[in-house]
């Protein structure tokens, strides 16, 4: 689930995004893999040479749907 899309950094995106990790519930299963290629495509999209953009991911590390090999979560996150 995306709450809160790739955007530049102001003031308001960042209320926005705090608001969206509020909205955060368990629900049960983790697709760490899929959140992290969901992220990273989202930043890609709106990549400007030189400029620094970051994904950041909140999970509770627990894989147990999608890619759950340890090794190669750690090689997708080096990528």
């Amino acid at each position: 689930t995306v709450l809160a899309s790739s955007k530049p950094i102001t003031p308001r995106s960042v209320a926005d995004g705090r608001a969206a990790i509020k909205t955060l519930r368990e629900r049960g299963l983790t697709n760490l893999s899929e959140g992290w290629l969901t992220g990273c495509r989202q930043v890609a999209e709106h990549l400007v040479p030189g400029q620094i953009a970051r994904c950041l991911l909140l999970t509770d590390g627990l894989a147990n749907r999608g890619i759950t090999d340890p090794s190669v979560l750690e090689r997708h996150a080096r990528e």
